[in-house]
């Protein structure tokens, strides 16, 4: 029986060392973020509020105070702050506003809201019905809040978003008009929002080696061998390898009756340790078993000699050799 026999009947191919931490996703939920107030508030009407600094602290006794009267009458609020102020993460999506309004009325006043800063007057309202927001405070000090989610019937996913808030391009208005006489006295109106953080990044790899078993790596001919040896089996077997000759695995010579002792040239010497001829190694694992082991690797996004490396080394010999040799990987 030639060498090339008894190698295919002796080797296994395996893999021995191989670990995978595949990321199975990040669940991503829903945060609020804190409440503000505005840091610019104005008045239209006849009359109009009066001091309009009184609104935007809670509980302090002072109010954006609009006096008893039967017309119309506007309290404007923008400039909450950016992203950052509110405890949102660049790239979130906003999914709700959450308004706060404390003070006290007499009769239903009405929130709008549009995409533009610290504008008067109002225009171009972004909630849909107008009316979506309506509130009543009462003769005494209160607080009424509203919890919207943003959605295309509302027509507010297109208006509240991480962009319009980052620029502080919203601004909100308390808004009555006749036919009877009114006041209001507003002590605060903040806002604040829910939404959805941004995908975290994709975690780096953890970089894999793969480690073939016996006969898994590809040898060569490091120079022109003319091999003229007794092949086992009673005779000779004489051949000229060129240099760089893979001759493990050379699939082709398997198939050749003539070459059934070509794999002579991996023997060892009687003492088991010293290889008849020295070869070298292409870097390469044998492709027949480990390329499909690679390609799914890929799948999962790893690329060659960046996070993903192929150890190949001289089967042969004894393994301290490719231990030394891993160690420098």
């Amino acid at each position: 029986m030639g060498l090339r026999i008894r190698i295919f009947l002796c080797i296994t191919y395996s893999l021995f060392a191989f670990i995978v931490f595949l990321n199975s996703g990040t669940t991503i939920y829903a945060d609020t973020s804190i409440y503000r107030s505005a840091g610019w508030v104005a008045t239209d009407g006849n009359p109009a509020y009066i001091n309009t600094t009184g609104c935007q602290v809670s509980n302090d006794g002072l109010y954006c105070s609009r006096p008893n009267a039967l017309s119309s009458a506007n309290l404007y609020f923008s400039s909450f702050g950016s992203l950052s102020a509110f405890g949102i993460p660049q790239n979130a999506v906003i999914t709700k506003v959450h308004m706060r309004i404390r003070g006290r009325n007499n009769v239903a006043q009405y929130v709008g809201v549009m995409d533009i800063k610290n504008h008067i007057p109002f225009q171009g309202i972004c909630e849909f019905p107008s009316d979506l927001w309506t509130f009543g405070l009462g003769a005494t000090d209160s607080v009424w809040e509203f919890h919207t989610v943003l959605t295309a019937q509302n027509k507010l996913i297109n208006c509240i978003t991480a962009q319009s808030i980052d620029a502080e391009k919203l601004t909100f208005r308390i808004n009555r008009a006749g036919p009877v006489s009114w006041w209001a006295d507003i002590d605060n109106f903040e806002i604040a929002f829910d939404y959805d953080p941004p995908p975290p990044p994709a975690p780096l790899k953890t970089p894999l080696i793969i480690i073939p078993g016996i006969g898994g790596s590809e040898l060569k001919t490091i120079r022109i061998r003319p091999w003229l040896e007794d092949n086992g089996h009673g005779g000779i077997f004489a051949f000229l390898y060129s240099a760089n000759e893979i001759v493990w695995v050379n699939e082709a010579a398997v198939l050749l009756p003539e070459l059934d002792d070509y794999f002579d040239i991996l023997r060892m010497k009687s003492d088991g340790i010293i290889p008849e001829e020295d070869l070298g190694l292409t870097g390469d694992l044998y492709a027949r078993f480990y390329q499909s082991t690679i390609d799914s690797f890929k799948t999962y996004g790893y690329a060659l000699n960046k996070d993903l490396f192929v150890f190949s080394y001289d089967w042969r010999k004894d393994n301290t050799l490719a231990v030394e040799l891993l160690g420098q990987k």
